[in-house]
């Protein structure tokens, strides 16, 4: 893996301390050096699907993979909504903490046991973190418990990463305990800038825990 922080040096990860390393060295300029320049859609669409489908029943809402907050900025542009991080990278949730939209904010490393009460929070959101190089469709099963009977799940999937990775597969292991997922797919960046990534999109699957 290089260490430049960028979107290929991301989606070449290789466990969780390759994230640690690149999220430390990206923390202070990923907005800015990536989410505005390439128009970073996907955290205001799964923030804008979660709005639509929520009651007051799905809060606390849990972001996984909560990086510089942008989805939880988005969410409460719909909504008064009071909303947890959880991210790998202390060095992003710095960020988070300084904008203030959080109440509170975990590292977790979502590969080993989780170790969080279940049934916590009544919703859960996650923009870009399935994706290449991060987290595998297997640590979707070790997140059902966090949600209480009933929450709502907004979870973006890139494409891509749902078909190498084997996620259909998991969302049959998971028919008993969740409701049967919608899959819409959207793009994931709104600019182009000449390389492969420019037609990337993502499925933002909505269900409910049983």
């Amino acid at each position: 893996m290089t260490d430049e922080p960028d979107l290929d040096s991301a989606y070449n990860l290789d466990g969780p301390e390759d994230s640690k390393r690149l999220y430390k060295d990206w923390a202070l300029s990923y907005d800015a050096d990536f989410a505005s320049e390439r128009m970073y859609l996907l955290p205001a669409k799964v923030a804008e699907v979660f709005s639509g489908h929520a009651s007051e029943d799905d809060a606390p809402v849990l972001d996984v993979g909560a990086g510089t907050g942008l989805v939880a900025e988005a969410l409460l542009g719909h909504g008064s909504w009071p909303i947890d991080g959880l991210d790998i990278s202390p060095e992003m949730l710095a960020v988070a903490r300084d904008r203030g939209l959080y109440g509170e904010l975990l590292e977790v490393d979502l590969t080993q046991p989780i170790g969080l009460r279940r049934g916590r929070w009544g919703g859960l959101v996650s923009s870009g973190t399935f994706t290449h190089g991060h987290l595998g469709a297997d640590v979707l099963l070790g997140l059902l418990d966090l949600v209480r009977p009933g929450g709502l799940f907004v979870v973006s999937i890139n494409v891509e990463h749902f078909e190498d990775q084997g996620f259909a597969g998991v969302f049959e292991e998971m028919e008993q305990f969740i409701t049967e997922p919608i899959f819409v797919e959207t793009p994931i960046y709104g600019a182009e800038i000449g390389d492969e990534h420019d037609g990337d999109t993502a499925f933002i699957g909505v269900w409910r825990r049983r």
